[in-house]
């Protein structure tokens, strides 16, 4: 069974007694497969997170869950296997620096309610995602109109696995633009204040 921690576990089907672990270096919530080949048993199941759970920005907190670092993996284990796999390496994320930004709070607002309509199952609620996709609150490109409107209306990032929004109108990409860069400065404010 794997868990949010990175931990995969294998438990005694009678006790409940963990009997292994396996430190992943990322979440493991897919279902793992069990197989023999040649009369052994193996094991293999993919870690990396990009649930609906990764919405809230906890996961980040909690887990320091990164999508642009997270190490996606097929991971197979055979019974009695030592493999280990290297340590992780640990991101510490930050709000892009942008400090002559004044929140426009009518267009931020306006942002939000769009925000939420089409962008918080990827990238969270206040933009603060952790594993499904960037959190936008440390991109540069929220400083660049230019390149959030190629990215957003015109589908610069398609290739990635983000969609193109063409039905949104030039203001609303704009106003989605001000919602996220209100909320890096918040994120900003937070941490100048030691919270």
């Amino acid at each position: 069974q794997g868990q949010l921690d990175g931990s995969f576990n294998a438990y005694d089907a009678k006790t409940g007694k963990q009997l292994w672990s396996f430190k992943a270096n990322a979440p493991v919530m897919a279902p793992p497969i069990s197989y023999t080949v040649g009369g052994k048993q193996f094991v293999t199941v993919l870690s990396g997170f990009a649930a609906a759970g990764a919405m809230t920005g906890e996961m980040h907190k909690r887990f320091n869950l990164d999508y642009r670092s997270m190490q996606r993996q097929v991971l197979t284990f055979g019974i009695g296997g030592r493999g280990k796999l290297p340590p992780r390496t640990v991101v510490t994320l930050a709000p892009v620096d942008d400090p002559d930004y004044k929140v426009n709070a009518e267009a931020a607002t306006r942002g939000a309610t769009i925000f939420g309509g089409r962008c918080t199952q990827c990238h969270g609620i206040e933009a603060n995602a952790a594993g499904s996709a960037p959190d936008l609150r440390t991109s540069a490109f929220i400083l660049q109109a230019e390149g959030f409107h190629g990215i957003v209306k015109e589908g610069a990032l398609l290739p990635n696995g983000m969609p193109r929004f063409d039905v949104l109108t030039n203001a609303q990409v704009e106003d989605i633009r001000q919602y996220i860069r209100a909320q890096a400065a918040a994120w900003r404010g937070a941490k100048q204040a030691g919270k």
